[in-house]
């Protein structure tokens, strides 16, 4: 998990980075907000199966509690998140 602050992606040697426990919550500085946050990789805990490979993005706009999730993912990325959302069928 870290803060994407120049939106690559990537973790860089110059951003935050954190780790989230067993049930997926994280603690980040409060100065960070607005940015995107990155998740990499984790297991889940439902099926204790492993996602090394995936990604999930989303965006922390205050102090507020932050979901990373599949949705959270395709909102960051979409020019217009209802439109995405509609023509998924969801």
């Amino acid at each position: 998990m870290f803060v994407d602050a120049n939106y690559n992606f990537k973790l860089d040697e110059n951003e935050i980075r954190t780790k989230s426990n067993f049930f997926g919550d994280f603690v980040l500085p409060d100065q960070i907000y607005p940015n995107q946050l990155v998740a990499l990789g984790g297991v889940g805990i439902d099926t204790n199966t492993d996602h090394a490979d995936s990604i999930l993005i989303g965006t922390s706009v205050n102090a507020k509690p932050v979901w990373l999730s599949p949705m959270s993912s395709v909102q960051s990325v979409s020019a217009d998140f209802n439109s995405t959302v509609f023509s998924l069928g969801i």
